[in-house]
């Protein structure tokens, strides 16, 4: 990161250590389950603009698929699940894609979510899990630890 912005998304070779730049900066950069691709976040300014990028490993050419962010790929490799900016003022939409950048599908209404806690996972049976948050009472509590 420089200044806020993704400088550069970097291989590490875990045997030798040794890290290489990849052909673009990415933001929230995920791994494919066969270890061919990665989807990220390439970010735009403004944001509604950042894109759904999927990139081969091998050095072959990225391609933007959808606009959108935080980017999970489904067990069996097909869809990338991932935010897309709305209108929602508590929560966020999630979509779906394919790899192909075809059947783009909204899933369904992440809401409400803490404003910093916007974090989202899908299980290899398509489950959708996260943490739904939900505003209380605010209070602040003491406790008088014994003295031992």
């Amino acid at each position: 990161m420089d200044g806020g912005k993704p400088a550069a998304t970097m291989i590490r070779d875990l045997a030798t250590g040794g890290e290489t730049a990849f052909t673009m900066p990415l933001r929230f950069a995920r791994w494919s389950r066969d270890g061919k691709f990665i989807a990220g976040t390439h970010i735009k300014v403004p944001w509604p603009d950042s894109e759904i990028t999927m990139c081969a490993v091998d050095g072959g050419p990225c391609r933007a698929l959808t606009r959108g962010y935080h980017p999970h790929w489904s067990s069996d490799g097909t869809l990338i699940y991932f935010y897309k900016v709305s209108s929602l003022k508590d929560g966020e939409e999630l979509w779906a894609i394919s790899r192909d950048g075809i059947g783009e599908r909204k899933i369904i209404d992440l809401s409400p979510l803490h404003p910093i806690g916007e974090f989202f996972d899908v299980a290899s049976t398509g489950q959708v899990v996260w943490v739904q948050y939900r505003r209380g009472k605010h209070e602040l509590w003491l406790l008088d630890l014994p003295a031992s």
